[in-house]
């Protein structure tokens, strides 16, 4: 699992995904590879807005 900070983001680790899913394209051996799982903060990048958790007169990010 690779995770980003604020205000970092996925782009951080679009190098790093290919050898690491497939390291024989890059020169190393089928055994290293890994499933990777890349989160993103809920309503930044390419997620949407997280729902559902909001309370009623709470206006969340917005009123940053």
């Amino acid at each position: 699992m690779l995770t980003h900070g604020w205000p970092g983001s996925i782009v951080e680790f679009l190098d790093m995904i290919g050898p690491l899913t497939d390291p024989v394209a890059h020169g190393g051996d089928a055994a290293d590879a890994f499933h990777v799982v890349v989160p993103t903060l809920p309503g930044f990048g390419f997620s949407g807005t997280a729902t559902g958790w909001a309370r009623p007169g709470w206006r969340g990010p917005s009123r940053i």
